[in-house]
């Protein structure tokens, strides 16, 4: 259905969905899931809304700030937990395909991740447009639930997502590192300025590079 909302274009799309109890009890599912062409007045900010949102930027700068701030630009992925504060919004404009969803092992699925934007290609969009369409349709909910969690498993994917992402945040660090080594560094500046614990920070640097952020 269209969405006209302050900061979305008519262009808009939005679409809900109702799981049944024994859905909520057994299956991953959606909440709400939609297509936004966003402008500058666009904000969602919120103390809580029961469920995790992935949102996919097709093009533009979507802005999320929860545990930190992340600036997601085209071809990236925000990953939120709306159990929790959140605030996102656009500085300019933004065209997103994203979806609130739940059930399954959903928390445990987010506290895997570490960080709350990733790299992806855009079948992580065309999937999104998937689930989108089996509300649309009404489809079982065991399809809609397997198309869930076969987005989930994807963007899990350390050899297309993961190790991507990881990639980009250490040649961050290393850009910060040689733009101000000549000040008096440590891990925790660092790993701040990549949006990552101090302790994750190391471990993926290690892990990537084989030396110790100190090294």
């Amino acid at each position: 259905m269209k969405f006209k909302g302050k900061g979305t274009s008519e262009d808009s799309r939005i679409y809900f969905y109702t799981p049944s109890q024994n859905a909520k009890k057994m299956l991953y599912y959606p909440v709400v899931a939609g297509e936004f062409f966003c402008n500058n007045e666009y904000i969602v900010q919120r103390e809580k809304y029961d469920s995790f949102l992935l949102i996919y930027v097709v093009y533009g700068c979507m802005t999320l700030e929860q545990n930190g701030v992340f600036a997601a630009n085209k071809n990236e992925l925000l990953i939120v937990d709306c159990y929790k504060p959140h605030k996102y919004y656009t500085n300019n404009f933004a065209h997103t395909i994203w979806l609130h969803f739940d059930g399954g092992n959903s928390k445990e699925w987010f506290n895997d991740f570490q960080t709350q934007k990733i790299k992806c290609s855009s079948k992580i969009a065309d999937r999104i447009l998937r689930i989108i369409d089996n509300i649309k349709t009404n489809e079982s909910a065991y399809d809609i639930s397997s198309n869930v969690y076969s987005l989930l498993c994807k963007i899990s994917n350390p050899e297309s997502n993961l190790h991507n992402s990881r990639l980009e945040l250490i040649n961050a660090a290393k850009d910060f590192i040689e733009s101000n080594y000549q000040n008096q560094l440590t891990v925790e500046i660092i790993s701040n300025a990549v949006n990552l614990s101090a302790s994750y920070f190391s471990k993926v640097f290690k892990e990537t590079t084989n030396l110790s952020p100190y090294d």
